[in-house]
């Protein structure tokens, strides 16, 4: 960055490289131009692209692909806004996470159904350690070799 300007980053699709097993992103610079402090950077989740995996073909063009991708690139070039699961704007230093999820910060309220889900995840979780006889997570306690 002392050379180079980070405009942004986008986090692909996981299966971009389908069956390679890697989290791609694309990281924009500007060359031969130092980063300024006070820059700005685009950070976007493109997870969600369109692009689906199907069986025997592997990853293929979605319904919603060329539109997901317009939408990608009116936000990249500020013709329209975007919400923050999908586009963080932030300063950024050299020793910094480079990655969307770093930046965004969930702030919508629950629902009563999603508090529901969520204890009942950890209470199922809960029941399943136990009855492997690993209830010494709940507890606090070590595992006591002489049982």
């Amino acid at each position: 960055m002392k050379k180079h300007t980070l405009e942004g980053v986008i986090t692909c699709n996981t299966d971009t490289f389908y069956g390679v097993g890697t989290n791609p992103v694309i990281a924009v610079f500007t060359a031969h131009e130092p980063h300024p402090e006070d820059k700005l950077c685009k950070f976007i989740d493109f997870r969600e692209d369109g692009y689906e995996v199907r069986a025997h073909v592997g990853l293929v063009e979605g319904d919603s692909a060329k539109d997901k991708k317009q939408h990608l690139l009116d936000v990249w070039n500020g013709r329209v806004e975007a919400p923050s699961k999908f586009c963080v704007e932030s300063t950024v230093q050299p020793d910094d996470e480079w990655l969307h999820s770093f930046y965004y910060f969930n702030d919508e309220i629950p629902t009563e159904s999603d508090f529901e889900k969520a204890i009942g995840d950890y209470l199922s979780f809960e029941f399943s350690m136990v009855m492997q006889n690993r209830e010494y997570l709940f507890t606090g306690g070590e595992l006591d070799e002489t049982e």
